[in-house]
């Protein structure tokens, strides 16, 4: 078979032919040497990647306040928290935005992928 020299934008796979895309059968496919294609897919690697850390900040923040605001109606938490207050509930801030980084960083770890894995799009190369 003759190397997968043409890439289809919707579903990111690869084929040795020039028309429409074999596996989505919605778009034809484009030219992976040439550099107006290259750039356009680190184009839409970028913008996938910013959609995705924008949703898992927004979870993380979720689940930071999630987790914090039920703990106020615990009984003795008031109390237990005088221990290590700051001015203006910055404490609570604080562990709220700690739990929502450690949320982002995991949901980074597992569920951030490229949509083209064979590009290389510090480079803009195709591997």
């Amino acid at each position: 078979m003759a190397d997968p020299r043409y890439v289809c934008l919707d579903c990111a796979s690869r084929q040795a032919e020039l028309g429409g895309c074999i596996a989505c059968k919605r778009d034809d496919v484009l030219d992976s040497t040439d550099p107006h294609v290259l750039e356009l897919m680190q184009d839409v690697e970028t913008r996938l990647a910013n959609a995705r850390d924008k949703r898992f900040r927004i979870i993380g923040t979720l689940v930071g306040i999630a987790v914090i605001v039920p703990l106020w109606a615990v009984p003795g938490y008031w109390t237990w928290r005088q221990a290590f207050a700051l001015p203006f509930f910055l404490d609570q801030w604080l562990v709220m935005a700690l739990i929502g980084l450690g949320v982002t960083v995991v949901l980074g770890k597992k569920f951030d992928r490229p949509k083209f894995p064979y590009f290389d799009a510090n480079n803009l190369t195709i591997s």
